[in-house]
C-alpha cells in the first residue's frame, strides 16, 4: 500500500495523498502493478504526451508517476520499500500482512468488499 496512512507499506507525506493511495503488487517475475485505490488527487504516469491518468496498469521502474501533486519514480517507491523488508529479516521477524500486500504468488483478484488485491480463493 502506497499513501499517507501510517499502516502504509510506503508512507509519502505530501497532503495530496490520500491515506491509502495507491497499491503495488509485484508479482514473482517482478512485474510491478499499481492500482489506483479511487483517491481523490489521483495516480498518474508520465508518458511522451504528457501526464495520464492510471487506474490500474503494470508499471516499469523507470516509470515516472505522480500521486495527487507528488512527483517520484519506481524505483523510488521500491527503494523505500526495501530498507523495511531488511529490517525485518535482520531482525528476524516476519510480516506476513506486509509480505502478502507486496509479493503474491499465483492468481490474484480483487476482494470485492474492501478492494484489496488477494489470492484468488478456490
Amino acid at each position: 500500500m502506497i499513501g499517507r496512512s501510517r499502516e502504509a507499506d510506503i508512507i509519502l507525506t505530501d497532503a495530496s495523498i490520500a491515506p491509502r493511495h495507491a497499491e503495488l503488487v509485484i508479482s514473482d517475475d517482478h512485474d510491478h502493478y499499481l492500482t489506483d485505490c479511487a483517491s481523490g488527487g489521483g495516480s498518474w504516469i508520465k508518458s511522451a504526451d504528457g501526464w495520464r491518468p492510471l487506474r490500474q496498469d503494470f508499471v516499469t521502474e523507470q516509470a515516472t508517476l505522480r500521486f495527487g501533486s507528488h512527483e517520484t519514480s519506481l524505483s523510488q517507491l521500491l527503494a523505500a520499500l526495501r530498507p523495511r523488508q531488511r529490517r525485518q529479516s535482520s531482525t528476524g521477524g516476519s510480516d506476513t500482512a506486509n509480505n502478502d500486500a507486496t509479493r503474491l504468488t499465483g492468481t490474484v483478484e480483487r476482494d470485492p468488499a474492501t478492494g484489496e488485491i488477494v489470492r484468488k480463493r478456490p
